[in-house]
């Protein structure tokens, strides 16, 4: 809930506000290797500590973004292709992961190959999302309302046909049929 996430924008807040003094300070701490460190440790803390990790990762973040970083492994890290690539595409690919994920449980199963494609398509899908209506360039940003009245209709029309598709296939059930508890 935004309730409960408050404190990580208060917290991003604080590292804009004052990014001069907290750079200058968190970079003779070697903040980078710091950031490194700790995102490892998150990745090993059990998700019954899901409280720590998120702590962990917020002011990691925090010192991340407050860091002189210029000339560091972890400056040439982020200038790295695919990592700028996707952090492009990031907000299309968070919109478009889950339903990839649980559509494919319900539909393809769950096996290597399985993921294998289902990451295929979630970064088709953030792609094409973000070239599409994100990319200032795109097409439909210049059509603006005339692509909008072409765009809103075709999603639902897609929608409708995936939900009634999955519904003959006996995959989504809507309350119809017989009753089995008997």
């Amino acid at each position: 809930s935004p309730l409960t996430r408050s404190w990580e924008l208060l917290l991003g807040a604080i590292v804009f506000l004052s990014k001069t003094t907290i750079g200058t300070y968190s970079s003779r701490l070697k903040s980078h290797n710091i950031f490194l460190i700790s995102i490892l440790v998150t990745l090993f803390i059990p998700q019954s500590h899901l409280l720590l990790a998120v702590t962990i990762a917020a002011f990691s973040t925090a010192l991340l973004l407050s860091a002189d970083l210029n000339k560091t492994y972890v400056w040439r890290l982020l200038l790295f292709r695919p990592l700028q690539f996707t952090g492009t595409i990031s907000y299309s690919l968070y919109l478009w992961h889950w339903g990839v994920i649980v559509l494919a449980k319900w539909t393809i199963g769950d096996s290597p190959l399985c993921t294998l494609i289902q990451v295929l398509l979630m970064i088709s899908l953030g792609y094409f999302s973000y070239r599409l209506f994100e990319d200032k360039r795109s097409a439909i940003q210049t059509l603006s309302l005339s692509g909008a009245k072409i765009i809103y209709p075709l999603s639902f029309i897609i929608t409708i046909l995936s939900i009634f598709s999955l519904w003959r296939q006996n995959v989504l059930y809507l309350g119809r049929g017989k009753n089995t508890s008997a």
